[in-house]
């Protein structure tokens, strides 16, 4: 089921949502749906794996923590979803291939999720994480 709605945006937007839908190949009205829907999670739940995982995170030991608060993406992954992020904006994706980047990108939310849950067990258990958040940001950069 879908409701139809009437939005009014500004121009400049209006004109990169156009753009970014002729990347993608969508109509306007698809790439905007897909921006909602990315915004919007229809559950905020973590996956029941997830969870567990986290929630085990409480018990496991000092050093373990760290660890899983240094945890990444390996290199190959990371230069893979780029790739594909690269051709999805100048060529579309085979179904193969969207599939995949959407199981790098759930890999690297999942990431991130760990990493942070990690953080705040350090700092709850009074350690500095200053380090590990300069290494976090140079990566980044």
């Amino acid at each position: 089921m879908s409701q139809e709605i009437t939005v009014n945006l500004p121009e400049p937007v209006y004109q990169r949502l156009k753009e970014r839908a002729e990347q993608t190949r969508r109509s306007v009205e698809d790439e905007l749906v897909e921006i909602a829907a990315t915004i919007i999670p229809e559950d905020e739940k973590l996956p029941a794996d997830l969870a567990n995982t986290v929630a085990a995170l409480q018990l496991l030991d000092d050093k373990t923590v760290w660890q899983a608060a240094r945890t990444h993406l390996s290199a190959k992954q990371i230069g893979r979803m780029e790739k594909l992020h690269d051709k999805r904006r100048n060529n579309s994706l085979t179904v193969a291939e969207e599939k995949e980047l959407t199981d790098l990108i759930n890999d690297y939310e999942k990431v991130i999720v760990l990493r942070s849950e990690a953080m705040d067990i350090l700092i709850e258990r009074g350690y500095d994480i200053s380090k590990l958040t300069k290494l976090t940001n140079k990566k980044i950069a």
